[in-house]
This record gives structure tokens, sequence and C-alpha cells, in this order.
């Protein structure tokens, strides 16, 4: 299992540690234990043009998911799961809304992102309760709430 993180931004600190433990534990809750997956950590503004080019959407986010399982090319190394990008301005302040640390909404993001790499998605009601159910776990036996 290879793990790039790469941090963009310089207002918060993250333990890369902790993100690589997150994306061990995620990786290995779904059989995939050889998968190749990069976390870039960025600001409002990285995330934003990112959302606005791939999504059309002019506003920051909280974690976007680039998948390289899908599309033209995905056979050529199946290994290589994607990238994950997580916004540490919007997850602190999503920390702060549900009252928990910034740490522990950056878990729930990589956890998230990484579960959209390996295929799921939460536009439907029963796949978005089956993703929540999954981050759960995978954080709870990380002792993460």
């Amino acid at each position: 299992m290879e793990i790039l993180i790469k941090d963009l931004q310089k207002k918060t600190k993250i333990s890369k540690a902790l993100i690589k433990r997150v994306v061990k534990a995620t990786l290995a809750h779904e059989g995939c234990l050889d998968g190749q997956v990069s976390i870039v950590l960025c600001d409002d503004g990285y995330i934003q043009r990112l959302n606005r080019e791939y999504r059309q959407v002019d506003e920051p986010t909280d974690v976007l998911s680039f998948s390289m399982t899908e599309g033209k090319f995905s056979e050529l190394n199946p290994q290589l799961l994607g990238d994950v990008v997580v916004s540490l301005e919007t997850a602190s302040r999503l920390a702060a809304r549900y009252r928990h640390s910034p740490s522990d909404e950056v878990a729930l993001l990589v956890a998230h992102g990484l579960l959209h790499l390996l295929g799921y998605n939460h536009g439907k009601a029963r796949d978005a309760k089956l993703m929540r159910h999954k981050e759960k776990e995978t954080l709870k036996e990380l002792g993460i709430k």
C-alpha cells in the first residue's frame, strides 16, 4: 500500500500519521490492501478552483475525490485508486459546527473520499446510509468518535 500526502496549506496542522492510519483502515475494511492513493490537504481557494473546474460549482467544499479506477486509462495501473483532496479550512469550520476536533473531521473526510474512490456514491439515500455506516465503523476502530 502506498500513501502519498501533500500539504499545500500553512494554517492548520494535521497529523500525517493519523491520515495514514485512516487510509489503511478504510482500505483494509474494503479488502483493498495493495491500493495506492494520494491525499492533498489544501485551503478553500484551492479546492474551490477544483470544484469549479471539475464539478462546475463555484464554491469551496470539504472533500473531492478523483478516481483513477474509472475511465479510459483505468486499466493501466489497477492499484492506483486516485486522489482525495481535503480543504482544511472547511474541515475546521465543520469541526467547530459539529463540536469535535479538526483532526476528527479530517479523518471522516479522508474515509469518505476514499469510499468514493472505491466506487461508493451517496446520491441515493440507501447508498448514503451505507457510506455513513462504513465511515463510522472505520473511525470507531481507530478510536475516533
